[in-house]
């Protein structure tokens, strides 16, 4: 019952039913189903909150450590109200990463929860794809309209961009989830098990990738790349990506037209300009409050926008206590993602696990990437994706018996030095390119 509500749960968030069937529109019908699911799910959930378990698992360590350091970025300014109520939105958001790591507890519940999550973000696209061109009416899934000027006319032009339901109504969103789909979609392609199914997933890679093109969005396009450039290297090997990126870039400049591919916007005043302007405020702000941060929720008050970058927006929001772990949350899973497919084990077993290795770490150097023009350190989806990740380790070391990393303090202090690293980078890099005139 359990991993049904689950699974329930799961497509509440993606597919909002409020949007689709406006006479539900004030049933809390998510919160009724996470809830349900947690309520028959305690022991699952309890069973992880033992020490041992956060030693064993540095992906929930962190994000627990993260969920202090929301807290407190609001304590050490004795803003209470500020910290019960981002606290309590958090807590919701490790609930949902729990409750996946408690139910996605097999390869069989794994390999079904892949092909759920891509069912659901096929009817995402299908949704946002039929409404926008009208084939479907629904209220407040069209096309977005950006206005951008154009300094060679001296006019306003106008940018239809493809939006989709819910928590993926703006389009970056939509193209980062999209980016997940096409990684998943090619895993079904991939697999000899799969049948008739196989012709279907290509059908589904194409949707994705033609969706991603109709949200005209730079960063998903980046994500996109970098996620076909990881699965091609995990499974080839360098000399062949680059091969292949030698031939798919070229085409892929010349066949795709309009912002995504516009270079000289985005490397002059235009989106990217304005964002490295972000990053530069979020890096003055870091430097005021480095320890704990300004609080959280509070870089678009001071800034007037989010930092569009999640990295830099933890830190500046919760200090380098909370940035470092929100860090270490993908750094741990791709680290322990890595170490598993060096796993000799592993790799002569030869088993659906290692054939699903590639997939999953394109979904993630996917959505690292998404990240890195986004803040989504509150959204859902990005602890889906790491709880994917624990889920497969936590599987592939019962079988293998291999632990790839543990939350101690030879990883804490990596983590620590990583983290002067990053902040280093991100100086650096707005001190060479920020343009303010």
């Amino acid at each position: 019952m359990g991993h049904f509500l689950f699974l329930l749960a799961t497509a509440a968030l993606f597919v909002r039913p409020a949007e689709i069937f406006p006479a539900v529109q004030d049933w809390p019908i998510y919160e009724f189903l996470i809830l349900a699911c947690l309520a028959v799910s305690l022991p699952g959930v309890f069973k992880q909150l033992s020490i041992a378990s956060f030693v064993e698992n540095p992906i929930t360590a962190c994000i627990m450590c993260l969920w202090v350091a929301v807290v407190l970025s609001h304590l050490v300014h004795f803003v209470l109200w500020g910290a019960t109520m981002s606290g309590f939105r958090f807590f919701k958001i490790v609930v949902y990463y729990l409750l996946l790591v408690a139910h996605v507890d097999s390869e069989e519940h794994l390999r079904g929860f892949l092909r759920w999550l891509l069912l659901l973000i096929t009817l995402l696209a299908a949704i946002a794809l039929l409404s926008a061109h009208d084939i479907i009416k629904l209220p407040d899934i069209d096309f977005y309209e950006q206005r951008q000027h154009d300094d060679a006319t001296g006019q306003t032009i106008i940018i239809p961009r493809l939006r989709g339901t819910g928590i993926f109504n703006d389009p970056n969103d939509l193209a980062m989830i999209l980016v997940l789909g096409v990684a998943m979609a090619m895993y079904v392609v991939a697999d000899p098990s799969a049948g008739i199914l196989r012709p279907l997933g290509l059908a589904q890679a194409g949707l994705f990738g033609y969706a991603i093109y109709e949200t005209q969005s730079r960063g998903g396009l980046l994500a996109l790349l970098a996620a076909l450039a990881t699965l091609c290297y995990v499974r080839w090997g360098w000399k062949r990506t680059a091969l292949v990126a030698a031939i798919a870039l070229p085409a892929l400049l010349v066949g795709v037209e309009g912002r995504m591919t516009n270079i000289d916007d985005a490397m002059g005043k235009g989106t990217a300009q304005s964002r490295v302007q972000l990053w530069s405020a979020g890096v003055q702000l870091f430097r005021h409050q480095p320890v704990f941060g300004i609080g959280q929720g509070s870089y678009a008050e001071e800034v007037g926008q989010v930092a569009h970058n999640s990295f830099l927006h933890a830190f500046t929001e919760l200090g380098f206590v909370g940035g470092a772990f929100f860090l270490g949350t993908f750094t741990a899973a791709l680290l322990m993602l890595r170490r598993l497919r060096d796993d000799e084990m592993l790799a002569e077993d030869r088993s659906e696990l290692m054939r699903m290795l590639p997939y999953l770490m394109a979904m993630l150097v996917g959505f690292v990437v998404s990240m890195l023009s986004l803040s989504r350190n509150y959204f859902v989806p990005t602890y889906l994706v790491l709880g994917v990740a624990t889920s497969y380790v936590q599987i592939a070391t019962g079988q293998t018996g291999l632990l790839p990393l543990k939350f101690d303090s030879w990883f804490l202090k990596r983590l620590a030095v990583g983290s002067v690293c990053f902040l280093a980078a991100i100086y650096v890099f707005v001190r060479v390119t920020v343009q303010w005139s």
